[in-house]
């Protein structure tokens, strides 16, 4: 179901930008990452909450040296369109 028919706001990221590990119950194993449509992304009840969200779940996972991404876009090239 989209986010969008339960009145809520959600985000589906870059693949692997946040870590499959820790979003299961401690004995289950982490989320499978071999699928290009399974990410894990925030949700939340308004827009502007999600970089905040975003900002604090991305990162490589600790245990399994995942990617690191940069979340700074560079400097605008243009001012003007």
């Amino acid at each position: 179901m989209p986010a969008f028919h339960c009145g809520v706001y959600a985000h589906k990221p870059t693949f692997e930008l946040v870590a499959m590990r820790g979003h299961v119950a401690p004995p289950m194993p982490p989320l499978p990452s071999n699928r290009d449509l399974s990410v894990i992304g925030p949700m939340a009840r308004g827009a502007a909450d999600l970089a905040l969200l975003l900002d604090a779940m991305s990162g490589p996972d600790p245990l399994d040296a995942g990617i690191g991404y940069r979340l700074e876009l560079p400097a605008a090239r243009h001012t003007e369109l």
